[in-house]
């Protein structure tokens, strides 16, 4: 089960926001469920009425192990920088576990080495 936490900052969520982001991180709890302990999402508008590239989206995700994920996008459109963010938040999640399950295919490939060594 994740904890989810959603922030916005300098504007309303609106609820078609809220049901992207629930869709977004909906898929990567399918794919990643057991590695995503909590996950905090804030989203703002740096500029405010002026404008330009700044909404942005952060998300931060603790995992059960080793340090956490932190991804930030900045972008001209705010679901355009929620669905980059997501994306990279999912690529980052991937790399994670497969280092994580190759140290530990070395870690008994070694112990195995060892007891053959040893007998």
């Amino acid at each position: 089960m994740m904890h989810l936490d959603l922030v916005s900052r300098d504007f309303a969520m609106t609820e078609s926001i809220e049901q992207r982001l629930e869709r977004r991180l909906a898929r990567l709890r399918n794919r990643h469920g057991e590695w995503m302990r909590h996950a905090r999402v804030r989203l703002g508008d740096t500029n405010g009425p002026r404008g330009g590239v700044d909404k942005f989206c952060r998300v931060t995700v603790n995992l059960p192990a080793g340090p956490g994920i932190h991804i930030e996008q900045i972008s001209a459109d705010l679901y355009t920088a929620i669905d980059v963010c997501m994306r990279r938040l999912d690529r980052a999640l991937r790399a994670r576990r497969l280092r994580s399950q190759s140290r530990a295919r070395k870690g008994r490939q070694r112990a195995l080495a060892h007891a053959r060594a040893t007998t």
